[in-house]
This record gives structure tokens, sequence and C-alpha cells, in this order.
């Protein structure tokens, strides 16, 4: 089902529920029996939308409201099997049932305020889109790939590890943006991990609200934990296998060259999946085989293992308080003066060998340093010594750059961007752009002739080093 349809069994649900709750103040309505069995329908549509439209959290306060309706309802069925409606109603109140209708309302008013918003830009149902199952024999793994576009010879590839908070179906807009841009992009689900996905067969398994409210859990907390920490840093071990093991296959899966040579390739990792491959990346025996990757995309990616290696690595001691010794420590990252024990590790162990471009949420540049929960990218950006760019569009914030802002517009209102800019509508059109935008940087610097810059409407922050020419915009 379309997601611009869910307003109908929405209103449906309402009306079910608006009828018997106006029943006692309505005499010509008492004696209808069939009215009180109005509810149980509305609990059971209700019920049908998690499983037809996906997790809807603007929902859930009318989910509760319709059970605990049914309960209070109990009474009129018993009356109306009994044939007594009248004797139910005469003992009503006028001020509790309006009461009833009010707090009714209040339950609907977020499933219409934040209903799906027509997205205008292309999407899956006009790109060609293949799904491939993958078995790992040695974990018992299954990936289910999808492919967008047809795979040309020399046609430059985006592959794309899924957000933790999503899978890939909260990314088909963007995926189908990319490839109306001329590239294929790969991305993926991982069952038993990646909620919603969509087999090679069309079967559908449905996101688990647990393992949903456990990655956005982890990912909210802005403290040093070391539990939470380790939580963290075990989603990015869980990508970074899957990347290990989809690397060699993805690349002969795109390969369509008579002359056997592999077309370019950029990486795109959100969350986990971007921390992933950053720190892939500095390992040689990874990415050195594949001279065809041009350059990494990190979306909204903490870092957290860095936090991990931060703790099991030897630490300067100060010799002033560990209070002052950590705001001057976060203000020379701003100013670029800093010679830190972090730098020393970084500078060694964590120089990029592929461009790098973190795209993170508006939202950082309004955190104070210590609270900022982008702490580890920022160090990272600041200490590695290989080509690496920062970027934020102002207005988006930490779902924004996947399709939420038209599919759960909710995610939108309650995670924002930086406070003081307006939200913009073109989010996942600016999203697209910015991702397209740097891959044409990237073939452009190699040789290769592309379109001009996608135009990109909200307010755009960038920094950059060894990136010299680089444009975003």
């Amino acid at each position: 089902m379309s997601l611009r349809e869910i307003w109908i069994p929405q209103a449906l649900i309402v009306i079910f529920l608006i009828i018997p709750a106006l029943r006692p103040l309505i005499k010509k309505l008492w004696p209808i029996d069939g009215l009180s069995w109005l509810p149980l329908l509305a609990l059971g549509t209700m019920a049908g939308i998690f499983p037809a439209y996906g997790f809807r959290p603007e929902c859930l306060p009318m989910l509760i409201f319709v059970i605990l309706y049914n309960l209070i309802n109990i009474n009129a069925l018993v009356s109306s099997i009994k044939r007594r409606p009248g004797y139910y109603f005469n003992n009503r109140r006028f001020f509790r049932t309006v009461l009833l209708i009010v707090i009714l309302g209040a339950a609907a008013l977020p499933m219409f305020v934040f209903l799906p918003i027509n997205y205008d830009g292309p999407n899956i149902e006009t790109v060609f889109v293949k799904t491939t199952k993958i078995t790992d024999a040695e974990s018992k793994n299954e990936y289910f790939l999808q492919i967008f576009g047809n795979i040309q010879e020399n046609k430059p590839a985006i592959f794309i590890v899924p957000p933790d908070f999503g899978s890939s179906k909260s990314i088909e807009f963007i995926c189908s943006g990319l490839c109306e841009k001329g590239f294929i992009v790969i991305t993926y689900s991982r069952k038993g991990y990646d909620n919603p996905l969509t087999t090679e067969n069309s079967v559908r398994y449905l996101s688990s609200f647990g393992k949903l409210f456990s990655h956005w859990n982890v990912n909210r907390n802005v403290n040093d934990n070391t539990e939470m920490n380790e939580e963290r840093a075990g989603m990015e071990k869980e990508r970074k296998y899957d990347v290990e093991f989809l690397l060699p296959r993805l690349v002969s899966l795109i390969n369509n060259s008579k002359n056997n040579k592999n077309p370019p390739l950029l990486f795109i990792g959100y969350g986990a999946g971007g921390s992933a491959i950053f720190f892939l990346a500095q390992e040689k025996k990874i990415f050195s085989n594949y001279q065809n990757i041009i350059g990494i995309i990190a979306v909204e990616s903490r870092l957290w293992s860095a936090s991990i290696q931060r703790k099991n690595t030897e630490i300067f001691k100060p010799t002033g308080s560990i209070d002052e010794y950590r705001l001057q420590h976060y203000n020379e990252i701003f100013k670029g003066e800093s010679q830190t024990w972090l730098e020393r590790q970084t500078e060694t162990q964590l120089s990029a060998k592929v461009p790098v471009l973190f795209i993170v949420s508006g939202r950082m540049l309004d955190y104070q340093e210590e609270e900022n929960p982008y702490k580890n990218v920022l160090e990272e950006f600041h200490f590695t010594s290989g080509p690496v760019a920062l970027a934020a569009i102002e207005n988006a914030g930490p779902f924004d750059y996947q399709d939420f802002p038209f599919t759960h517009p909710i995610y939108s209102f309650f995670f924002s961007g930086k406070q003081s800019v307006k939200k913009e509508e073109n989010s996942v059109k600016d999203t697209i752009n910015l991702f397209s935008n740097f891959a044409f940087f990237l073939l452009e610097r190699d040789g290769h002739q592309f379109s001009p810059p996608g135009r990109i409407n909200g307010s755009l922050y960038v920094e950059s080093k060894a990136m010299p020419g680089l444009r975003l915009r």
C-alpha cells in the first residue's frame, strides 16, 4: 500500500470510535446494538496499520486510546448482547462523554498532523530495481541486495550501508534519486539485523519495536558510559563484517566491462555503517585491493569505536585539573592548534587513505564542545592527515538524510537541525545533491566528465582539508 493512503484507515478508526462515543448523547442511536461493536473494528483496523505501513510512532497515542476504549466499552458490549442498551446509556453522564471525545481528538491529532508528505522526486516506482539474495556460508547471514538501475560498462556505482534505524527501506527515495543522477546504486538488508526488509520473493519482514527502541536508545545518549560505548562499537563491528563480506562480491556484481576494469565506486554509510567503512579505510589489507574506490561518505556516524580506542590508550596526564585540561583540549580542537596524545595516536593509526566526507546533523553546531555527541567526528576530522571534509545542512536533523522528512515527518519535527534555522521541505533532494556533488567532485578529479553540481536549498556548513577545489553546492 502507498503511504499516502494511510489517512483512509486512520479516518475509519476515528469514525468507528466517535459514533459510539456520541451515542449516549443521541437517544435515537441507543437501540442500534451493532454500534457497540465499532470500537472492536477500530482496534482491528488500528492493529492492521503497523503491518501494512510499518512502524508509525504518530499512531501510538491512538493505539493506546483504542485499547483503553475497548476495555471501557466492555459494559456496552454486555448490554448489547443482553439486548439492554438503554439500561447502560441511562447511566452515562454528559461530562464524561465530552471528555472522552476530547481525548479521542487529542489521540487522533498526531496521526493527521504527521501524515506522509507526497514526494515529487524520483522514487522506487520510477527506476529499475533488482533484489538479489546472498548467503554467507560461514555465519549463515542472509543478505538481500537491492540494485537500482541497469548495470552498464564503466558506469559509476554507489554502495550504501543502510541506516541502523529504518534499514534500506528508509532510503529508497535517496537511492532512486542517485540512480537518476547517473549512478548504479546498491544497498542491502541483512535478515535478523535490518528491519524492515523485503526478500527477493517480495516477502516482507516488519520492524521490531524493541529493536528500533534499542537503536534509538543507543544513539540518543551522548555520555561516555563504557557499557553503552561498547554496545555502540558492537554495532559498528556488525557493519564492518557486512562490508568485508559483501565488498568482493559487490565488485564482481557491478563489473560489466569487456576489459575487466572495475567502475568507480563510492561508499556511503549511515550510522554504524559509516563508522565501519571509515575504520576499514585505515586498513591497507582491505581497501588497497580495490583501487576503484574513489571515496567515502559517513552520514551521522559517531565513530563510537574511537572512544573505546581512546580508553585503551595510555593517556597523557595533564598538570592542571581534569576539567581545565578537557576545556583546553576541546578549544584546541576547534582552533586547530593542538598536539595532544590523541593527535599523536591518530596521525600514525588513523590516516585516511581515501577522501572522506563526514555529514552530520545541523544540531552539531548548537552543542557545546564537551557535550557534543559528534566529538569523535570532530577529533578525527582535525587529526586525520588524509583528505577529509565535514559538512552539515544546517536545517537537517539526524534523520533528515533519509526518506523520513516525507515518510515519517514526526522524526523531523522532534529531531530538528540547528535551532535558529528554518526547516526546508527539500531536505531529501538536498541530501541527494550533496551525495552526488561529492561523487562528481571525485570523478572529475580523476578525469571523468559529469553534469554540474545540483543545487542545495538549505544552508550548508562545510570544512575541508587536503581537498583543493571541493565544492558541494
